[in-house]
């Protein structure tokens, strides 16, 4: 069985790492108050009261949550972003269009997002942030500006992606860049 490497930057493993405090926190305050630990659920006054049931239930789920971060772990390769805006990568911007895999036509607009470390996705940042294996992100490995990925299904629609243009994070966009103007003297 092959291990499956996870890319992480230095800010995705910090993530992951309190995550599993968290966990490791929740887990220990369920064996040491007798399973009593506050709960974000149906519960009520938020305590689980002794169900030894619920106890079990979430005390499982507690350890498979921690048994796939201690995977993550076990098998990170912690990387830096980017220092060139090269190929599309993690800590890239990527400027990108659909296109329909089967007429060719540009599907929306050109669209942007930031590829980001293992879950790293945010949607509402902005430029969104797509982990490096998302399927988008993941089609686009790789490429340089104005390579064509190969076609990928998107919600049951055929499509491939053009890579338009790529940038780092502190970089401008391409509309940020002051246009010139020319200004004619008035022929009056």
């Amino acid at each position: 069985m092959s291990v499956r490497k996870v890319l992480v930057t230095p800010a995705n493993r910090d993530d992951i790492l309190v995550s599993r405090g968290v966990l490791y926190e929740r887990l220990r305050e369920l064996s040491d108050n007798g399973g009593c630990v506050p709960l974000r659920s149906r519960w009520s006054p938020g305590k689980l009261a002794g169900d030894s049931d619920e106890i079990m239930r979430q005390s499982r789920i507690l350890r498979k949550q921690l048994a796939e971060i201690d995977s993550i772990v076990d098998n990170w390769i912690i990387i830096q972003p980017a220092a060139q805006a090269e190929y599309t990568g993690i800590g890239v911007i990527v400027t990108c269009q659909r296109f329909d895999a089967d007429t060719a036509a540009p599907i929306g607009r050109e669209e942007e997002y930031e590829i980001g470390g293992y879950r790293s996705t945010d949607l509402k940042a902005n430029p969104p942030v797509l982990s490096y294996d998302a399927p988008i992100a993941a089609a686009m490995r790789d490429l340089k500006a104005g390579e064509i990925s190969a076609d990928i299904s998107i919600a049951g629609r055929k499509i491939y992606l053009e890579v338009r243009a790529l940038r780092l994070p502190n970089a401008k966009r391409r509309d940020d860049e002051p246009q010139l103007r020319l200004v004619l003297p008035n022929a009056g």
